[in-house]
């Protein structure tokens, strides 16, 4: 490799930020864990205005949750200021990075960036103070704890079945942590 690059590399320490998550690796114990508790943070600052002065949200959006567009020119009147698309363009960087669980929600909500109502904002508020409480938790890959053996790739698939377009959902995962996941409305 020295020959390749004619010996211009200089190794450094290991990583420990990389694209806003944080990596804390330790080959010895044989686990990485990739968090974005800074993101969080920013995005919580970003969007303090909207936020209640202090919460605890331990799940992302409450079970049976309604993620209806606005019914009446009124209510889009209402909400149209809101900042609904720059929210939900902030949440779903980490979905997809590290905070897989969001991953539905906001892709939920993301069918609503053409109109959106107060309701719709709040649950995106919601979404993001999860984040925010669960900002030191995120992917743990680990050496030898998989029960499916180490470098063993495993996938698992769901789907809604409700009426209209059915909403499916696959994940892989890799050393006991996910590495693509990916929730999709279906074509009828």
């Amino acid at each position: 490799y020295s020959k390749s690059c004619g010996g211009l590399v200089n190794w450094q320490v290991p990583a420990t930020e990389f694209t806003s998550m944080e990596i804390n690796q330790d080959s010895e114990r044989g686990y990485c864990e990739l968090t974005q508790s800074k993101y969080w943070e920013s995005a919580g600052k970003r969007f303090s205005k909207y936020l209640p002065s202090s919460y605890t949200q331990r799940i992302p959006v409450k079970p049976k949750t309604e993620l209806a567009p606005p019914k009446t020119e009124e209510e889009w009147n209402e909400a149209k200021h809101l900042p609904f698309r720059e929210l939900v363009g902030t949440l779903n960087y980490p979905a997809q990075m590290t905070k897989f669980e969001i991953q539905f929600a906001v892709q939920q909500l993301s069918k609503h960036m053409q109109r959106w109502s107060k309701e719709l904002f709040e649950i995106a508020v919601g979404v993001l103070m999860y984040g925010i409480t669960t900002r030191l938790i995120g992917l743990i890959y680990s050496r030898g704890l998989d029960p499916h053996g180490v470098n063993v790739m495993s996938a698992y698939a769901d789907a809604t079945f409700n009426l209209g377009r059915p909403v499916g959902s696959r994940i892989i995962m890799y050393n006991g942590a996910i590495v693509r996941s990916k929730s999709t409305q279906h074509s009828v």
